[in-house]
């Protein structure tokens, strides 16, 4: 997505995990949103949602497209990505702050 540089990394030493997209860079916020209701959740393990991102590595505004930029973030400024994620604190002890893909 060209839309954000770096939010999530693997790390550099150990495994990749087939299905994780990997650790919230500690400058990125992150939040996850019921898809159907648009509701802020809770990060939670229990359940798969969309994922917000706000942080200096997303980009400001579609150029000239003030309707697009308004259409893609949400009222409180948080980048819609789209992307349907579930939150693990740790992935077998590992991974802290660990976002997967269902």
């Amino acid at each position: 997505m060209t839309e954000f540089g770096m939010v999530l990394t693997n790390p550099l030493q150990g495994d990749s995990h087939l299905g994780y997209v990997g650790n919230i860079f500690p400058s990125v916020s992150v939040r996850v949103v019921d898809p159907d209701t648009k509701t802020e959740l809770s990060l939670s393990e229990e359940k798969a949602d969309e994922l917000r991102v706000k942080g200096p590595s997303v980009f400001r505004e579609y150029w000239r497209k003030p309707e697009a930029t308004s259409k893609e973030f949400d009222a409180n400024g948080w980048f819609k990505t789209g992307d349907i994620v579930q939150y693990e604190e740790t992935w077998r002890g590992e991974l802290p702050r660990t976002l997967s893909t269902p």
